[in-house]
């Protein structure tokens, strides 16, 4: 996907925005695509990077690990992740997966290759609409933003979510994320938060007392 195939990936990002409802945003790539038209897009992607997004693979978890550390770094959580290489091919490429993931890969000038962004995401259902994307994590290096980077992890996303007849896509955000939010509004993304809906979580010591409570009722 260099050159060309880059920026056909990122027209694909703006064409796709205005038939995939998206849902939350909180996510670090600080992009933005001002307005539909291919035009606009394409004028942007002559200033991309070298680079091509690609599915994640077995061998790619060392760096993906080190993504996620960046992250985590960035929200200020790395105290709270947990998740390490181990857990990253169990979860991501075992037997009982739970979880795809995106990878955008940088071409050096020596031929050697590295990783520098990343698109997280599993697939959900719901009785009312049927299958949804629900993406995770979005992450991409401070050197490599508003390169096209996160556009084109962002259209993989979409284009696969539209392949497989999802309803929408969703993820989470922080009302802080002033300019995230901003960049999925200008996609016409719905922010779908209700007074009437509440989001619940067991840690791991809460369902373990939860169950020996069940149990021995």
């Amino acid at each position: 996907m260099h050159g060309a195939q880059v920026t056909y990936q990122y027209s694909l990002f703006c064409r796709y925005t205005s038939h995939v409802t998206v849902v939350w945003a909180n996510f670090c790539f600080d992009e933005y695509c001002h307005g539909n038209e291919r035009s606009q897009c394409d004028n942007t992607a002559s200033s991309m990077a070298d680079f091509s997004v690609r599915e994640a693979r077995e061998d790619d978890c060392d760096e993906i690990v080190r993504l996620m550390q960046g992250f985590a770094t960035h929200e200020g959580n790395l105290h709270l992740l947990k998740t390490n290489v181990k857990t990253l091919k169990r979860d991501g490429f075992g037997e009982k997966k739970v979880f795809d993931c995106f990878v955008a890969e940088e071409t050096q000038s020596t031929g050697r290759s590295r990783l520098v962004g990343y698109l997280m995401y599993m697939w959900s259902f719901t009785t009312l609409t049927g299958r949804f994307l629900y993406v995770e994590d979005l992450f991409v290096e401070r050197d490599f933003r508003r390169k096209g980077v996160g556009s084109a992890l962002w259209a993989s996303a979409m284009k696969l979510a539209l392949s497989w007849g999802c309803g929408y896509m969703q993820w989470m955000a922080k009302r802080g994320n002033t300019s995230g939010i901003n960049f999925y509004k200008q996609l016409g993304a719905v922010e779908t938060n209700t007074d009437n809906l509440m989001t619940f979580t067991l840690d791991e010591d809460a369902m373990t007392t939860a169950c020996s409570k069940i149990v021995s009722e």
